[in-house]
């Protein structure tokens, strides 16, 4: 433990809060709790807090708070998960608290009230937050009740380079590191049998929520074009039934397995021949490193941030049915070599999750 670790661990057993607004399957509450474990195991007393239940996560072996038990609907549920979360705070008195939602940062400054550091963390480009919760970010974030602010991109911190220098001159860019995911030396054939896809076919596809900011609609299109390769979109979210319904009607070569976790997640990856990435925005993409951190060749959409995460590690197009289902077919003729399954993995490293711990410890000692 480094003198600067010692110096947190030294303030008794009050944690760092990582504060989410929702208990989900989304990157933000995955890189929350991710953040918690990697400051536990540096013995820093950390928790995971969700503001509201949204869905369940795996098994957990660090705690976790939830201040109310389902979405909040009306302004009475607020008032109440409020409540909760502010008694909360009294009771257990954090030594600091990171924010990782636009709820979680406005609720979570507004109840820290400068009594121990809050610090905002922006994970979606500025335009993707709601106008209500956006205006109050973008005030609460140019004053003190924000000890510092925190960019998981360079793309997301250009989103924000409107907002006035009171609040840039907090906003700092800290990329998000490479998730630790199960290991598993099974080749492709054995991931396929063990997760029930074909073992023969090309499998294309992601993993990732099915939601309308993920683009599975445009998948579905490009499936329609390219019928001798097998779509796998494995995931849950609000858009399932409704996908498995237009699958079924229009007779698509598309496999939703559901959710998938734990060893299951790297299986699926290493199941695919080619990773597609078509979300509409993204603030980082976990997906993608995640992608790559297998060897895998990915398309993604020409965003910004995805040129930023993958480098020359992958394609960029437009969101064009015609122009992806020409790509994939290019890759089923063109498979990657070792040397480039190889960058990709290099690419993957380079966002080491020690230097994401490193950066957010870092930024809540200079407070």
């Amino acid at each position: 433990m480094t003198a600067a670790e010692q110096k947190i661990e030294a303030k008794t057993e009050r944690p760092i809060v990582l504060l989410t607004s929702r208990l989900t399957t989304g990157g933000a509450t995955l890189n929350a709790q991710m953040l918690a474990q990697q400051f536990r195991q540096r013995g820093i007393t950390a928790e995971l807090w969700c503001l509201y239940r949204f869905a369940e996560l795996e098994e957990q072996d660090i705690p976790v708070r939830v201040m109310f038990d389902s979405i909040p609907r009306t302004p009475i549920d607020l008032l109440r998960m409020a409540k909760r979360f502010a008694a909360e705070v009294a009771r257990r008195r954090p030594v600091a608290m990171f924010g990782f939602h636009p709820l979680a940062n406005t609720l979570g400054s507004i109840v820290a009230r400068g009594r121990f550091p809050f610090i905002g963390t922006q994970r979606n480009p500025a335009e993707s937050q709601s106008r209500i919760l956006g205006m109050a970010d973008r005030m609460l974030g140019s004053t003190n009740l924000y000890s510092a602010n925190i960019a998981v991109s360079n793309a997301v911190w250009e989103s924000y380079s409107r907002h006035g220098s009171r609040y840039l001159d907090r906003l700092r860019v800290i990329h998000n590191g490479l998730p630790p995911l199960p290991v598993t030396d099974e080749d492709k054939r054995t991931c396929r049998e063990a997760l029930g896809l074909p073992v023969s076919d090309y499998l294309v596809g992601n993993v990732g929520r099915l939601h309308p900011q993920k683009s599975p609609d445009f998948l579905l299109d490009v499936a329609t074009l390219v019928p001798e390769a097998t779509f796998v979109l494995a995931g849950d979210g609000p858009e399932d039934a409704r996908l498995r319904n237009e699958i079924a009607r229009r007779g698509l070569n598309v496999i939703l397995p559901g959710r998938v976790e734990g060893v299951n997640i790297t299986r699926t990856l290493r199941a695919l021949d080619l990773f597609l990435f078509p979300s509409r925005f993204e603030g980082f993409g976990r997906a993608l490193i995640e992608a790559l951190s297998q060897g895998l060749p990915v398309i993604a959409h020409d965003l910004p941030v995805t040129r930023e995460v993958m480098g020359d590690g992958g394609d960029f197009l437009p969101l064009d049915a015609l122009a992806w289902a020409s790509r994939i077919r290019h890759h089923m003729t063109h498979p990657f070599g070792a040397d480039r399954r190889m960058m990709a993995v290099d690419r993957a490293n380079s966002f080491s999750l020690e230097a994401m711990v490193d950066g957010y410890l870092g930024v809540l000692l200079r407070k």
